[in-house]
């Protein structure tokens, strides 16, 4: 039987929404990880003039939720599990960005007007898109904390390699641009290149299979970067 991977990030907080996602279709998959979240410790969160706070990731959502109190300060989330996360932990006033960082960007540039107070962006230190910067350009006030950093993995797990190596994996999900870069390093360094060319690569946005597609390989994404259209995006291409 063919198997699907999942290649994403692992922390101390186990995330389960993208596992819950493709059972609702009965489709069973193997998780591995591309990068390791390590938690920054030092980090200090102080709310005081902080009109908002910026989530971009599940994992930051979660190191953020168990630092604060005030369940009232406004919080703008990029996908289903960040907004869960700070949801089920009791923050109240939770303004969803549908998609991505590019996403983030325009929601709160119409919601939120320069002279409001300061902005807080909350998450990893390597990140895809420096929303921080741009909204800075923009002229917003901004504070950057960095939650956690992340180390990439190095070799493939040794069942996931062996998966790989003998053709049953058709599909991939990449679902961060530093996951894709891990995940296809990774490819080319260990499986024949015939291999890979006959793997597809679902991928949660559009510059994700772009670099994917750049890499030479097939990709493709949702019209909206969006975990829970994964599954039919890959069903329909199954038939």
């Amino acid at each position: 039987m063919n198997k699907i991977i999942v290649a994403r990030a692992i922390g101390s907080f186990e995330n389960k929404t993208i596992e819950t996602v493709f059972k609702k279709y009965k489709i069973d998959i193997i998780q591995t990880a591309t990068v390791r979240i390590i938690e920054n410790k030092k980090a200090t969160l102080n709310l005081k003039n902080i009109n908002a706070v910026l989530l971009t990731s599940f994992h930051g959502a979660s190191f953020f939720s168990r630092k604060i109190t005030d369940k009232n300060i406004k919080i703008f989330t990029v996908g289903k599990s960040t907004a869960d996360t700070v949801r089920k932990k009791g923050f109240k006033n939770i303004i969803e960005c549908d998609g991505d960082g590019a996403s983030m960007l325009n929601v709160v540039e119409n919601s939120l007007n320069i002279y409001e107070g300061k902005i807080l962006y909350a998450g990893a230190a390597k990140i895809s898109i420096n929303i921080p910067r741009i909204l800075e350009k923009k002229g917003y006030t901004m504070k950057r904390v960095i939650l956690y950093t992340t180390t990439e993995e190095k070799i493939f797990d040794k069942s996931i390699k062996f998966y790989l190596q003998e053709g049953i994996i058709k599909w991939v999900v990449l679902l961060s641009q530093q996951g894709a870069e891990v995940f296809i390093r990774l490819l080319k360094k260990n499986i024949d290149e015939k291999i890979i060319k006959s793997i597809s690569f679902a991928c949660l946005s559009h510059s994700i299979a772009k670099f994917v597609n750049n890499s030479g390989y097939y990709a493709i994404h949702p019209k909206k970067p969006d975990i829970n259209y994964l599954p039919d995006l890959i069903i329909k291409r199954r038939k």
